[in-house]
């Protein structure tokens, strides 16, 4: 599907269709590729939640879809790595905000097993796939001279398009709390609406209970796990390499 990227190189900004109302905006009509990350979290083997456990009567396990129930995720190009520019995948794509809140878009992001799904996309420019870099170049400088553009601002251009190849690395830190709104029906800490405690519930996860006044969001009590970093090579393979046109290539192939 082609889309139109709009890219000054004076400002190093990029907008994906929708032209921008200032001036100095470059179209480029472009190919658009995605790849997907699936991000999840396994079973400890002395994990209390998610192990199959025996209550007072009842026997219960753990909800696999909870098992990760907020993250926090980076891809960063090595030429895109001092500023991250790029905005990449459906969520925030910095390390220091929550992403992919439990109960937030489950229908798009997320899975009965506890994956969340992250897609990446990536534009490029038809010429340059059809035609090689030399041409793309070429033909680009011919284009936007008359808007005052020099052979050092069609240089410029080219890396930005290029800014989300070559060596990526991506960065993701999972948590079993969140902040969203939504809690999952597990054991937590709760408060009372007396100061004597109820008659005693077990390990009822129940949501709420005669006695019971509210529970603490896990927000308070979550843990983050350590950052789990992969990287990879994406590359273009335009029409004038080996073997013709093979668009978007990974080394290595994500696992």
């Amino acid at each position: 599907m082609l889309h139109t990227v709009y890219i000054n190189p004076r400002t190093s900004s990029i907008v994906i269709d929708q032209e921008p109302s200032s001036s100095g905006y470059v179209g480029l009509e472009s190919y658009q590729y995605s790849y997907e990350v699936l991000i999840y979290a396994e079973d400890h083997e002395q994990e209390r939640l998610f192990l199959p456990r025996t209550g007072p009567g009842t026997q219960s396990a753990g909800n696999p879809s909870e098992r990760l129930l907020s993250c926090q995720y980076q891809i960063t190009s090595h030429e895109d790595s001092l500023y991250n520019r790029i905005q990449d995948g459906n969520g925030l794509d910095i390390l220091t905000q929550t992403n992919f809140k439990f109960g937030e878009s489950l229908a798009t992001t997320h899975d009965d097993n506890g994956v969340w799904r992250l897609v990446v996309d990536i534009y490029v420019p038809k010429l340059y796939l059809e035609q090689g870099e030399a041409t793309f170049k070429a033909i680009l400088g011919g284009t936007v001279a008359p808007l005052g553009y020099t052979e050092e601002d069609v240089d410029d251009i080219f890396s930005l398009v290029m800014l989300p190849q070559g060596l990526t690395t991506m960065t993701v830190i999972a948590s079993d709390g969140t902040d969203g709104e939504t809690r999952p029906n597990r054991c937590s800490y709760v408060y009372y609406t007396n100061m004597r405690v109820p008659e005693i519930h077990g390990e009822s996860c129940e949501e709420s209970y005669p006695g019971m006044l509210d529970r603490l969001p896990y927000k308070f009590f979550n843990h983050d796990s350590e950052p789990f970093v992969h990287q990879y090579v994406l590359k273009t393979v335009t029409n004038e390499g080996p073997g013709g046109s093979r668009p978007i290539e990974f080394f290595p192939p994500l696992p």
